[in-house]
């Protein structure tokens, strides 16, 4: 062929193959893509029904591919966008079925998870499934179908999940390199880096398809959790804070799917975990410094799994440590069962001065705690607690401190279970506690066994609104205060812990006790029976819930003083009380008493009381007998009034009382002994001493004692005890005239009593009259003393002398003196002197006076002086012969005589004068 053929050959060769490049590149250029993109819409779209799908060829040629805009779903409102998906190839690449890189970027996938489902943006999923599924069933891969393109490296780089959940969205940033190792796929090598919140995690996964296995490995170092907690918001009430790293490593089987082995661990520095009330934070070692949180987690075959911690603090509800937490958990196809052990102990910082419960532990010994829990296949959660009880450590003491009490208790018996459900829960719970003694400066409270028990109810929608049942029993108890000492055989204290509309904690309480008694050393009283119930609130809300208290008898000495009831309430800083006591001596006298007991929030715990009469009391017969056995029969009456304060405080028992008595009557009939119209008023400045003021008044109108009177009676004194009475002076009239005693002091202590009468003008003849001397009638005033001694059980006149005023005149009658001559021979000289003297007195004009009173043995001795003469003649004549004066029966004859001097001596039984062994006997 000539040399110019063969070029037009080459041209025409040339030509038709840059004919058939140019129509190759161009259907790259423009035909493949606008073919591609139009054959991928209308296969998704068939595929999946989505018809909302945009798609882009930016670029298609023999070196690569860049398709961009890639968009599921509407143009507003997008399920995912691709900015740009970039291929790397060449043609001899693509003849060994080979792509060299593929780049995804500028990748938004939006979904959302909302009433327990998750989806995506604008697509229906639960449709997209089905129809997937369905096309898989009606086009199965052929099994001589060409082996797809192998892939050396996939990565996605700036893409971002953008999800709403529960109305928030969270945006999570991440970057992927997926390398496979064959061309078969079946090893892979993944690197997934995610960026969000300024923190990285990387994962890497190596996945074996040949081994049916995947290797996954995290890490994250320094991960700042507090910018995480929105997340933790999705469980209502969870807050977490801190600085973790993160580290774990799983083995996944492929087919069938399931967990071969998990190992990871997790270190938290400044930690701050709180669930609702409750709040955990990292523990301190003994140097004050922060230990960090560790958890290790570890499982074989999916189904064992065990998980162990480290110490971690609680500052909420009250302050604890827990450790040694160890756990194990299986998994069966009913339920998942957990079996652990761990070491709660409370904790002895300050920090329980800012706790639910105000306590200070001072010293204690940790409870090693076994547990167990359940969860059923419905969701619900059987769990439960109990304590295991060391010998040795069951032997010591765990102290704390609650305001200005010192507690101190044995080792206690903890066991807890519960149920909790979707929507609730429950848990009963037992605590006994031995051998608990609270002590202060003023008390002390013993429990010999202290039983606590109860439920716990929650909701776990909402607020999560809790509520605490409780009932704790302590018979046998004690109290011993400085001056007293109460035993309580039965002690109940129920009620429930909740939380109110503004999340505040309040309990809600009552406590009953009953057949208590109480011993008082100073003053010396027993009070038994007391019964009673209190409602009670903490914190103190100021509402009005009224409790009761009753006293079934109150003893003061040897004295059943009655019975009390009232009522109780609850105030800021203790008690409130008012009630109504009823006497058994004397019922009718009703006292009513209120008062309170101040020993929250301060430093001066004291309990007080005011009480009065109900009403002023009148009635006559009242014996004393009902007071005082030895003293029945005397009969008393009278218009009482009674208004008192006590306190009992750090001091012991104080107070006050004043009392008065008007129209009083004190009768002993069958002894001739009475007071009438008496008044008093009786002033008690410190009680529980029985010493009055000085200077009370006693005032009545007349007193009688075996013959003798008195009236118009003034009494001054001080009453210092039950047993002792100083009679600072006194005074009354007697036979018309003045009395005045002065200082005495009466107490069982003295056996020798002496007092001395001042006497002023008193009636001559009626103070013989009084004495039982004579009947006497006169005119003729005695002043003087009348020296008194009681002795050993007898009363004594000592030389006592009254005479009239020198110059006065006066006049006695006197009859009934028979007494003169008793015992004398009739007819003898003696007898006819004392028959003169007799006759005399029956009108004698009295010029100078004078009677010595005195007593010898059991008798009173008169020694009568008397100086004037007869008034009217006497029936006696002188008689020469005998010497002596004899007596005359004629009528109107006799002698008269000018003067004469008697010298008259009466011996009188001075105990029936005056009964007063029979009142003496009565006293003591």
């Amino acid at each position: 062929m000539s040399l110019k053929r063969t070029i037009g050959f080459i041209i025409i060769f040339l030509v038709l193959f840059s004919v058939v490049l140019i129509g190759v590149l161009c259907t790259f250029s423009f035909v493949l893509p606008k073919f591609l993109e139009s054959k991928i819409i209308s296969d998704l779209e068939a595929d999946t029904g989505i018809s909302e799908f945009s798609f882009h060829v930016r670029e298609l040629d023999l070196a690569g591919a860049d398709f961009g805009n890639i968009r599921f779903g509407s143009e507003s409102d997008p399920a995912l966008v691709i900015r740009s998906i970039q291929i790397d190839y060449s043609l001899p690449d693509l003849y060994q079925k080979k792509i060299k890189k593929v780049i995804a970027s500028g990748i938004e996938l939006y979904c959302h998870f909302k009433d327990g489902k998750f989806g995506f943006r604008g697509i229906d999923l639960e449709n997209l499934m089905r129809r997937l599924k369905s096309r898989m069933r009606e086009n199965p891969a052929p099994s001589d179908a060409p082996s797809l393109l192998g892939l050396e490296r996939l990565t996605i780089r700036n893409a971002t999940i953008i999800c709403d959940i529960n109305s928030k969205t969270y945006r999570v940033p991440f970057e992927i390199d997926i390398v496979p190792e064959d061309a078969s796929f079946d090893v892979l090598k993944c690197t997934v880096q995610i960026y969000t919140r300024g923190q990285k995690i990387f994962v890497s996964a190596d996945i074996d398809q040949k081994e049916n296995q995947i290797v996954l490995n995290t890490s994250a170092k320094t991960v700042n959790l507090a910018r995480f907690a929105d997340f933790a918001q999705l469980i209502e009430g969870l807050v977490v804070s801190g600085v973790a790293d993160i580290k774990a490593m799983a083995e996944i089987k492929l087919k069938p799917f399931a967990v071969s082995s998990v190992a990871a661990s997790l270190e938290i520095d400044d930690s701050r975990i709180g669930f609702q009330n409750i709040q955990f934070k990292n523990a301190l070692n003994q140097k004050k410094q922060k230990l960090p949180l560790h958890v290790k987690l570890e499982g074989t075959n999916g189904k064992e799994w065990k998980v162990t911690a480290s110490t971690i603090a609680a500052s909420s509800p009250i302050p604890f440590h827990l450790s040694k937490i160890n756990y194990a958990f299986k998994l069966t196809e009913d339920a998942i069962q957990g079996a652990g052990k761990f070491v709660i102990a409370p904790d002895t910082s300050e920090v329980w001065k800012e706790s639910a419960i105000p306590v200070k532990i001072v010293e204690h010994f940790p409870l090693r705690v076994s547990s167990t829990m359940k969860y059923l296949k419905n969701g619900n959660v059987v769990f439960s607690l109990k304590n295991q009880i060391f010998k040795k450590e069951f032997s010591k003491a765990n102290k704390f401190s609650f305001e200005r009490f010192n507690i101190a208790t044995k080792q206690p018996t903890v066991e807890i279970s519960g149920n909790v459900s979707k929507d609730k829960g429950t848990a009963t719970y037992m605590v006994k506690i031995p051998d608990v003694l609270f002590t202060s400066d003023w008390s002390t409270i013993e429990l010999p066994a202290l039983t606590f028990n109860g439920t716990l109810d929650f909701n776990r929608k909402g607020k999560g609104a809790q509520t605490v049942a409780f009932n704790l029993q302590s018979p046998n108890s004690g109290v011993r205060l400085n001056t007293a000492k109460i035993k309580i055989p039965h002690i109940m204290l129920s009620g429930k812990l909740y939380m109110d509309k503004t999340r505040k904690r309040l309990t809600d309480g009552l406590l009953r006790w009953a057949d208590s008694s109480m011993d008082f050393s100073e003053p010396k009283a027993r009070i038994t029976g007391v019964h009673g119930t209190f409602p009670f609130q903490w914190p103190y809300v100021n509402k009005e819930k009224r409790g009761n208290f009753s006293i079934d008898a109150m003893h003061y000495q040897k004295i059943h003083l009655g019975a009390l009831s009232g009522t109780l309430q609850q105030t800021a800083q203790g008690i409130s009380f008012k009630g109504k006591h009823t006497s058994r001596l004397i019922p009718e006298l009703g006292l009513k008493f209120y008062g309170g007991a101040q020993f929250f929030d301060t430093n001066d715990p004291k309990a007080n009381v005011h009480f009065q009469l109900a009403a002023p009391y009148v009635k006559t017969d009242i014996d004393l007998g009902r007071f005082l056995p030895a003293a029945k029969g005397v009969i008393v009456s009278g218009k009482v009034s009674l208004d008192g304060d006590m306190e009992l405080g750090n001091l012991g028992l104080s107070g006050t009382l004043k009392s008065g008595l008007n129209q009083g009557k004190v009768l002993l009939p069958e002894k001739k002994i009475s007071i009438e119209g008496i008044q008093m008023a009786l002033s008690i400045p410190d009680l529980p001493n029985i010493r009055s003021a000085p200077k009370q008044q006693l005032f009545f109108d007349k007193a009688a004692m075996g013959g003798i009177t008195v009236n118009e009676g003034k009494i001054e004194f001080q009453l210092e005890s039950l047993l002792s009475l100083f009679v600072e002076k006194s005074q009354f009239k007697w036979c018309d005239g003045n009395v005045d005693t002065y200082v005495i002091r009466i107490s069982p202590d003295i056996e020798d009593y002496r007092l001395i009468l001042y006497c002023d003008r008193l009636n001559m003849a009626k103070v013989l009259d009084q004495f039982g001397a004579a009947t006497a009638v006169g005119q003729g005033s005695v002043n003087g003393r009348i020296p008194l001694r009681y002795y050993k059980g007898t009363l004594s006149f000592n030389d006592g002398v009254l005479y009239s005023t020198p110059g006065e005149k006066g006049k006695i009658r006197l009859t009934d003196t028979e007494i003169l001559t008793a015992g004398i021979p009739p007819n003898t000289p003696q007898y006819i002197q004392m028959e003169l003297a007799r006759e005399a007195l029956k009108d004698y004009d009295v010029a100078w006076a004078k009677l010595n009173i005195s007593s010898e043995g059991e008798d009173l001795l008169l020694r009568m002086q008397l100086d004037g003469k007869p008034a009217n003649p006497l029936p006696f004549v002188y008689n020469k012969k005998l010497g002596q004066f004899t007596k005359i029966e004629a009528k109107g004859k006799g002698s008269i005589f000018q003067g004469i001097r008697l010298n008259v001596n009466f011996r009188l039984p001075l105990n029936k004068i005056l009964q007063y062994k029979d009142l003496i006997q009565m006293i003591q």
